[in-house]
């Protein structure tokens, strides 16, 4: 048989990483993940960059983990399928890369190996794709073996010609695979989903949450933030009955003033800071915490390796939202002097052991 085409080249490792980097990055399957995996990644970067908007919870935290495990391991697989290959190559060849010939006629393809003689055949019919990379042409066959042609490797034939020649030979509709396309669409709707979920469940309510805040409430804002740090200040002064006794213990009590906001009605809380939210949430609460402190430290009660429990009294200050009528305790500290002076028994009970 006439031989119309005919290439020459070598299988040096420059060949394996250009032949597999198509297989791990740029097949159509592959590509359908990574647009999943990007989607979570940039849902990740902003959770990490804009923490007011995007929640870095535990399930974003788990879905960054899943990320950044997925990429190590591709990266770990196509280097050590690289070097595989190559050093496949090098044992069959005595050490050299394979020199390969390939020759193609009217009816089929032949794939020699110089070094070794060995020889495949391969039939028109079997050809589903036609890929182009930066120094070769590639075909692959329904079973997705790869029979590649150097771009200057042609000894017989040019590459225009040779293009022209494939395309004559491989129908039209193998070149486009239908179950690839079905599988990217696939693959898209589960990122579309993943990110519904992760927008379901982080309760990112952006537009709401972070709309500019009306006169209304502006008005309302300040109001909260009065209240707090008059309940703050009558909080420290309460404590300052106690001072005598706390320093008997050797202890400090401070009082934090902790403000949450729930994004959602899914429970997920996020702290809040006026001086860098200066916008009303959805649902937002306020509370006191009187911690005791021991040499500089939280003072705490560990009853295993994994349970710690602090020494602390709490007092709830007010309920507040975007939709919901402000709800203030007036009175937060009715029970004070009671709560407290237990507080300080159970500290003194447990310094005492």
């Amino acid at each position: 048989m006439d031989i119309l085409f005919e290439n020459r080249y070598e299988r040096t490792k420059g060949f394996h990483k250009e032949i597999i980097s198509y297989s791990f990055f740029k097949w159509l399957q592959s590509l359908a993940v990574y647009i999943v995996l990007t989607l979570i990644m940039i849902f990740c970067s902003l959770a990490l960059l804009l923490p007011g908007v995007f929640s870095f919870d535990n399930t974003t935290r788990i879905f960054f983990l899943f990320l950044a495990i997925v990429v190590v391991m591709l990266i770990v697989r196509y280097v050590r399928t690289v070097e595989i290959s190559y050093k496949r190559d090098l044992e069959i060849n005595n050490g050299k890369p394979a020199d390969i010939k390939v020759i193609l006629t009217n009816d089929e393809i032949e794939v020699c190996s110089v070094n070794s003689g060995s020889k495949n055949h391969i039939s028109y019919q079997h050809i589903r794709k036609i890929i182009t990379t930066r120094n070769y042409y590639v075909l692959s066959t329904e079973a997705k073996h790869y029979i590649a042609f150097r771009k200057d490797g042609f000894v017989m034939g040019t590459p225009d010609e040779f293009i022209s020649f494939i395309k004559s030979k491989v129908k039209q509709d193998a070149q486009k695979s239908k179950p690839q396309y079905v599988f990217i669409c696939l693959a898209s709707v589960i990122a579309l989903s993943v990110a519904v979920f992760l927008y379901t469940a982080n309760g990112r309510t952006i537009f709401e949450n972070r709309a500019e805040p009306t006169e209304a409430e502006m008005e309302k804002i300040h109001e909260i933030i009065s209240f707090e740090q008059a309940k703050l200040s009558e909080c420290m002064e309460l404590l300052a009955h106690y001072d005598e006794r706390i320093k008997e213990l050797g202890i400090e009590i401070r009082p934090m003033l902790e403000q949450n906001r729930a994004v959602n009605n899914q429970g997920l809380v996020e702290k809040h800071d006026w001086n860098k939210d200066n916008w009303l949430p959805k649902f937002y609460s306020s509370i006191i915490i009187c911690y005791v402190f021991k040499d500089g430290k939280r003072l705490e009660n560990r009853t295993s390796n994994d349970t710690v429990s602090y020494f602390v009294e709490i007092y709830w200050l007010l309920y507040a939202g975007k939709n919901e009528n402000t709800t203030y305790n007036e009175t937060p500290f009715d029970y004070f002097d009671t709560g407290f002076d237990n507080l300080l028994s159970q500290v003194s009970i447990f310094l005492s052991r």
